[in-house]
């Protein structure tokens, strides 16, 4: 089951996790539950699934529903002993690596913010703030630590939103060609920014450090572009 009531909208990547769950419960043998979805939501999803996969998904409108649905489907399961002796893999096996590697990556980028803390530029934004462009700021390095901002398409369309360990930069996600106009905060953010002549510095004094920065920047690129 997953509830929709307070969420507030949806961007590309929202769609495209939604999306690789839905496929890892089918192939599990789970039904999803969605309560509260916005119509948004069940048309992109429909657009965007197999039809076999659409079909695994069930639309309610609130939670109550939602519930009810599942603890029927749960009896049934318990009465007709679908629930013992399973071989199927289960829905946490197939995501759970996932989950995994997202809270690996979350260590990693905390380990090397605090080792990073002597050269970084901490900066604070109100939410509904525009971020400063890669030109306006002048740094080649900008991550987020704390809060979420969105990626914003020239005609207001919002394409991504980034989050703690995201990079801010020029890249626009899922391959669309749209440009990118703007990133704007979507509650307070911290961002840790790195200037060039910071760069050069870390690469002559901290080469090793350097070379962590670097590994991770480009596994933030790997995950953009999957």
């Amino acid at each position: 089951m997953v509830d929709f009531a307070a969420v507030p909208g949806l961007d590309f990547s929202t769609v495209s996790a939604l999306c690789r769950f839905a496929v890892a419960a089918h192939r599990a043998g789970c039904q999803v539950v969605a309560s509260a979805a916005p119509e948004l939501l069940g048309r992109e999803l429909r657009r965007n699934l197999p039809p076999h996969v659409f079909g695994n998904l069930l639309f309610v409108l609130d939670a109550d529903r939602a519930l009810e649905h599942c603890e029927d489907g749960l009896i049934a399961d318990y009465d007709s002993g679908e629930c013992a002796g399973s071989e199927e893999p289960r829905l946490l096996d197939l995501v759970g690596a996932d989950m995994a590697r997202h809270l690996d990556r979350q260590a990693l980028f905390e380990d090397l913010i605090r080792d990073l803390r002597a050269w970084l530029d901490v900066r604070e934004y109100a939410a509904g703030e525009t971020l400063p462009s890669d030109d306006e700021s002048g740094d080649v390095v900008r991550l987020i630590t704390a809060g979420r901002a969105s990626i914003l398409s020239a005609d207001g369309e919002r394409l991504r939103q980034l989050g703690p360990g995201d990079a801010l930069g020029p890249r626009v996600p899922l391959g669309t060609t749209a440009a990118a106009a703007a990133v704007v905060t979507d509650e307070p953010v911290s961002t840790a920014t790195l200037t060039a002549s910071g760069l050069r510095r870390l690469e002559e004094g901290e080469s090793e450090l350097a070379l962590r920065l670097y590994r991770f920047l480009l596994g933030t690129e790997a995950q953009t572009t999957d």
